[in-house]
């Protein structure tokens, strides 16, 4: 609070406070030396009198007022006030003279600064008092218990300045001989106000049952104190609290005669507040009795509801399974719903429904050994309904005892996305052991508790994805190092390629080598089916043409030595297609074959074109001579401008929105339409028309794989993409 309200306004208020009290004080002992009771003497007095202690007010509000107590703190904080309030008055009236005229008027200057101090005493416990109360009648507010606590505290306001006003009228600094108001309909508002703001008590059902004990008995002492009990004290009978009114004599003194001779509007608002006190105390009182038995289900509820936010929170909490199920099977013991609970959890990657027990809380493997979790999880999951069973030794797949700490088993359904990811069991100690309510309450737990289980579900998924996917992501960078990187630097060749897996990695394969003797070789290959199966496999191709190449560059010889390479290692339903050249740079002499792979298209420098469809099995298909007798070679010589295109079936099988394929033919007409360009150019050419035939930013269904090479004569010059 220092810091919002700085020293210097708490400072500022403590100075008007100190010098209304003592100027007005100092008028009253003025009066009695001069006998002054003019109308302007009385009104400089009430405004001293009132703006002293409207300061006290706010200075009190400041340092309370938004400090919310707890009840406890409430009622104890009042009733030490109360006593120390007690102790200082005793201690006023042991020290100062008392008297007061028939009249109510101080008889002498002690007299007066003795109804100075009292005021101040009591004014200061009333201002204590309403604002502590304060605190418990707008517990949980809402804008109608605001208003009628406004009301209320305006009708004592408005009735203490009632006071102030008829006592200025009256120039008469006594009030025991005017005319009281409080017979009048004002009062019979207030005390409605009062009543209406005492049924404020929502802070009762909230109490554990020991703070409702201490509670009550504070609040009785504080009705005691504020109810007039009488303390003796030397030649004076001190009554505090609501007392009464007389002209009667003084000999035994009326506390509040006092109050009255220094200012009626004060001693009213004491009056008032004490009675509110009374009030409240009295119906606290009632109310925490009442409340007393219902303390257990209360609560049982409030640790219901923490387990709730327990599970709640584990939601968001999925990085520690262990913890999570831990926590499952813990909640509805700590919420008091059972006296042991276990989990099981089915088998969904197998397809079967035989739990296992993931956690368990305050049970032996030995109880549950005896007991046919099996069954009953089967049950559950059969039905998706809770399993209640409230006489569990009766079941004969409950094999325990009353020394095993189970009377009533429930088992309740742990539900996501219309299966069954567990059950929860819980027991109780006693037979018939589970009201409605408790099924209604674990039937909750289940639902938060599958809404984790899932949760952590979906993010071992995600993380496993992520894995994966950077797993992928790595194997799709090594497969593009395994390609070559640059075309061939040999003159009168220019040569481009380009390979797209249809998922992260395929199992496409192109490759060149150049051959001591100057000669070129040149392979597409297009291992059967995707992904990171095919992949393995094309990298075993790879190392296989890199090996034999260089020892057996003949292609139906190069083609054997692979097949029967790959043979032992390929599965019985993996085969390899591959088309291989080998082209001799010197007398411009290409040398060709097919095993079963799709045809190369060659383009001349006139625009004629065809298909090679030379005669070959799948490498991996054969290994008992059928595949070296079917496979077919075929050579030619090439001329200034031929194009060779070699290609997986990628390509001609790439299909649009409407189903339709891409096509030998469309292919073969782009590489006679571009067959002026350069083997780069050409290979951009065809994919860009690939690209706009199954629209642009589509996936291919299979992996493509373009070679293109364009013969530029020998004493041409390589072209290096």
């Amino acid at each position: 609070m220092a810091t919002r309200y700085p020293w210097v306004t708490r400072s500022l208020l403590v100075a008007l406070f100190l010098i209304g009290n003592v100027v007005g004080t100092a008028l009253l002992i003025s009066s009695l030396a001069e006998g002054d009771t003019s109308k302007g003497a009385v009104l400089l007095y009430h405004a001293c009198v009132s703006v002293a202690f409207l300061a006290l007010w706010v200075l009190f509000f400041l340092g309370l007022g938004e400090r919310p107590p707890t009840p406890v703190q409430a009622f104890w904080q009042t009733l030490v006030i109360g006593l120390v309030c007690i102790v200082l008055t005793a201690t006023v009236l042991q020290f100062l003279p008392i008297g007061l005229t028939p009249d109510g008027i101080p008889l002498n200057v002690p007299a007066a600064i003795s109804a100075a101090l009292l005021s101040t005493i009591n004014a200061a416990f009333s201002f204590f008092l309403l604002l502590r109360f304060r605190s418990l009648v707008l517990y949980r507010r809402t804008r109608k218990s605001l208003l009628i606590w406004r009301l209320m505290v305006g009708g004592i306001v408005a009735a203490t300045l009632l006071t102030v006003v008829l006592d200025t009228l009256s120039a008469d600094w006594g009030t025991l001989s005017r005319p009281r108001w409080s017979d009048t309909l004002p009062v019979v508002i207030i005390v409605a106000l009062m009543a209406l703001n005492c049924l404020r008590l929502s802070w009762v059902v909230r109490l554990s049952f020991r703070d409702k004990v201490v509670t009550m008995m504070l609040s009785m002492f504080l009705l005691v104190l504020l109810s007039a009990v009488p303390v003796v004290l030397p030649d004076f009978e001190l009554a505090v609290g609501l007392g009464s009114i007389s002209n009667e004599s003084l000999d035994n003194g009326n506390y509040f005669a006092f109050l009255d001779a220094y200012s009626g509007g004060l001693a009213d608002f004491v009056r008032l507040v004490g009675l509110f006190g009374i009030l409240y105390s009295l119906t606290a009182i009632l109310s925490l009795l009442f409340h007393l038995p219902t303390t257990g289900d209360f609560q049982r509820r409030t640790d219901e509801m923490a387990a709730m936010q327990s599970l709640a929170s584990l939601v968001k909490e999925v990085f520690d399974p262990a913890k999570l199920l831990k926590t499952i099977a813990a909640s509805p013991i700590e919420a008091g719903s059972a006296s042991a609970s276990w989990l099981a959890i089915g088998d969904h990657e197998s397809g079967t429904l035989e739990p296992s027990i993931a956690a368990a809380e305050r049970i032996g493997p030995e109880t549950l050994s005896r007991i046919d979790t099996s069954a009953v999880y089967r049950e559950v999951a059969r039905t998706g309904d809770p399993f209640l069973l409230q006489k569990a030794h009766a079941d004969r797949r409950i094999r325990v005892t009353s020394r095993d700490g189970i009377g009533s088993l429930l088992a309740v359904p742990l539900s996501a996305r219309q299966r069954v990811l567990g059950v929860l069991f819980v027991a109780k100690e006693t037979a018939d052991g589970f009201e409605k309510d408790d099924v209604e309450t674990v039937s909750m737990y289940a639902t938060q508790a599958a809404l984790a289980l899932e949760n952590a579900r979906l993010f071992e998924e995600q993380v496993s994805s992520e894995r994966q996917a950077r797993e992928l992501a790595i194997a799709r960078e090594v497969q593009r190092k395994l390609m070559p990187q640059n075309a061939p630097a040999v003159n009168g060749l220019s040569a481009a390629a380009s390979s797209i897996s249809a998922y992260e990695v395929g199992g496409d394969y192109y490759d060149y080598a150049e051959l001591p003797d100057g000669r070129l070789a040149f392979i597409v290959a297009d291992v059967s089916g995707k992904g990171t199966s095919a992949a393995f496999y094309m990298a075993e191709l790879r190392g296989a043409f890199n090996s034999l190449v260089l020892i057996a560059p003949e292609p139906k010889e190069l083609l054997c030595h692979i097949n029967r390479s790959l043979g032992s290692s390929l599965e019985k339903n993996v085969f390899i297609t591959a088309v291989y050249g080998l082209l001799d740079v010197h007398c411009a002499e290409l040398t060709l074959a097919r095993a079963g792979h799709c045809p190369a298209a060659m383009i001349s420098r006139t625009g004629r074109g065809r298909f090679i469809r030379t005669r070959g099995l799948g490498l991996g298909l054969d290994q008992t001579g059928k595949f070296e007798q079917t496979l077919e070679v075929e050579q030619m010589r090439l001329r200034e401008g031929d194009i060779i295109a070699l290609f997986t079936d990628g390509l001609a099988e790439a299909r649009n929105g409407e189903g339709a394929e891409y096509g030998y033919d469309r292919f073969l007409a782009v590489l006679q339409q571009h067959r002026q360009d350069e083997a780069i150019s050409i290979r951009d050419a065809l994919l860009q028309d690939i690209d706009r035939f199954v629209e642009q930013g589509s996936t291919y269904g299979d992996d493509l794989t373009l070679l293109v090479i364009k013969w530029q004569s020998a004493s041409g010059k390589a072209h290096v993409p």
